[in-house]
């Protein structure tokens, strides 16, 4: 994956979320840490105790080590994304670190989606493949007598 000067905020994150996945030495294969509470269910008890794990303010409860890898993780992906900036001569403030947490936050949820401009639709469409498609059921509104 690679980036240029003019490359969107968006892009450069993504490199920079890969290249953190891709590094033995943080990402190792996973994602950077979302920070919140994931959605469960558990007892009040037990959900108690998970949140706090989860906190900012866990003090002797529990040492907070989701929070700090979180932290960490978020810290990571930072600096990449600073030395991208930098190697594309850009501002290292061109890309707010609000944007690079809720870009890790939300990096589970990225989907790639490949498809055709509507220009390649319009001058060459693929007909073998519409005519293998399923047919769409069209409705007779008379024979429903509507």
């Amino acid at each position: 994956m690679s980036t240029e000067r003019q490359s969107t905020n968006f892009w450069i994150l993504a490199k920079c979320v890969h290249d953190f996945v891709s590094a033995s030495n943080s990402g190792n294969g996973a994602l950077p840490l979302m920070g919140v509470v994931p959605d469960m269910k558990a007892d009040s008890n037990r959900y108690i105790l998970i949140q706090n794990w989860f906190s900012p303010f866990a003090g002797n409860i529990a040492d907070g080590s989701y929070r700090r890898k979180f932290k960490a993780d978020l810290a990571d992906v930072s600096a990449r994304v600073a030395a991208t900036l930098r190697s594309l001569g850009r501002a290292e403030t061109d890309i707010s670190a609000d944007e690079i947490e809720a870009f890790c936050k939300h990096a589970g949820y990225l989907k790639v989606i490949r498809y055709r401009s509507l220009e390649e639709e319009y001058s060459s469409p693929r007909t073998k493949f519409i005519r293998n498609c399923p047919r769409t059921i069209h409705v007779d509104l008379d024979r429903r007598g509507v």
